[in-house]
């Protein structure tokens, strides 16, 4: 029997964002690594002129969103989900960095 990896809440969720916070980091590392550094900073980098170090690029704050919806109905046996990438890069097609028409796939 081949062991498989499932997590289950532990504690009731608050809305904090305690331990998820550290997910959303890595998610951002790991979104990086797959697009590339300079792709990821197409969505990622505040313009010049508009950086705050207490907010996000509204274009990576959508992806966030979209992210923990995923994160948050994580059980552990999905498919690999899909994320719409923003603009500029919602028409990349690139198999080996898994975005296929702009939708890039996340797995567990």
């Amino acid at each position: 029997m081949i062991p498989t990896f499932q997590i289950e809440e532990a504690a009731i969720g608050t809305g904090e964002k305690c331990g998820g916070s550290f997910v959303d980091r890595n998610f951002r590392s790991w979104l990086e690594k797959k697009l590339g550094t300079v792709d990821y900073k197409r969505i990622a980098e505040q313009p010049a002129g508009d950086s705050d170090q207490h907010t996000i690029e509204p274009k990576m704050g959508k992806l966030m969103q979209a992210f923990n919806a995923l994160k948050t109905n994580f059980v552990g046996n999905e498919e690999p989900a899909q994320l719409q990438l923003p603009k500029p890069l919602n028409s990349l097609d690139d198999p080996s960095r898994s975005v296929n028409d702009g939708e890039i796939d996340v797995t567990a």
